[in-house]
């Protein structure tokens, strides 16, 4: 009894604690994707506040743009959506391996707030701090 006690319990782990595990070493490695956009967001940021505006394609292409390198894939400002976009690069999670996340620019009389919502990434992967933007 007491081995078969053993066996459904270790089961039950398997089944239950190991995928919210994997959700949440996915979700932590999103989160740094993010982070690595911070640099961009945070020179349009600056932009924004010096020009009461945000940058057009030609102003933006001087910033820097960090190279893909990690968990960072391509990281890119579209002036016309007024959003940065980042890729994901984790090739051992196929499911988000090359998809997209954005920051969109929400302009407004206080400045600009970015909102962190997905583009093409399943949307249970997004971080928390993302997922208020993003309804379920």
């Amino acid at each position: 009894p007491i081995v078969a006690l053993v066996a459904a319990v270790f089961i039950a782990a398997e089944m239950f604690l190991l995928p919210r595990y994997h959700d949440y070493a996915v979700r932590s490695q999103v989160s740094e994707v993010l982070r690595g956009a911070a640099r961009v967001r945070n020179s349009i940021h600056e932009f924004y506040l010096a020009n009461k505006r945000l940058p057009n394609e030609e102003e933006a292409a001087g910033f820097a743009q960090p190279a893909p390198s990690g968990n960072i894939g391509t990281v890119r400002y579209d002036a016309r959506r007024k959003a940065v976009f980042v890729e994901v690069n984790l090739p051992e999670h196929k499911h988000v391996h090359r998809k997209r996340i954005a920051l969109a620019a929400d302009e407004s009389a206080a400045g600009v707030q970015w909102k962190c919502m997905t583009v093409d990434l399943p949307a249970r992967e997004l971080p928390l701090n993302c997922r208020e933007h993003f309804p379920p």
